[in-house]
């Protein structure tokens, strides 16, 4: 979570971009908000970059990469459900790292200075 780890230097890096000189070419989207409306937001992704929106069949899009998770031995990192939708999990980070990072995210809440465009069906 340290400004140059893992974590950290994804956020870090999402919040150059979301503040940046270019954040109109920018479109964040929330899993949650994904996973629950599928149609609409990928409605509002073709009209974010100016295409015509295409059929999606969201009960019929299973992936998985075996061979490339094996090398990464991380094995089924990028299994995709057959459906989209939302899977409850369990909380796997302790109590203080989850309190640090609660709350209403950055691009949901503090928006005045950007040109970022987010999803929000």
């Amino acid at each position: 979570m340290m400004a140059n780890g893992l974590v950290g230097l994804a956020l870090n890096g999402l919040k150059e971009a979301f503040y940046g000189h270019n954040s109109d070419r920018l479109m964040v989207i929330s899993y949650s908000r994904l996973v629950s409306n599928p149609a609409a937001v990928i409605d509002q992704i073709y009209q974010f970059i100016g295409e015509p929106t295409h059929g999606h069949d969201f009960d019929n899009v299973a992936f998985a990469e075996k061979a490339f998770d094996a090398l990464l031995g991380a094995p089924g990192l990028h299994d995709v459900r057959q459906q989209v939708g939302a899977v409850p999990s369990r909380v796997i980070l302790p109590p203080d790292v989850v309190a640090r990072y609660a709350g209403v995210p950055f691009w949901e809440s503090d928006t005045e200075f950007t040109r970022a465009n987010t999803a929000m069906v």
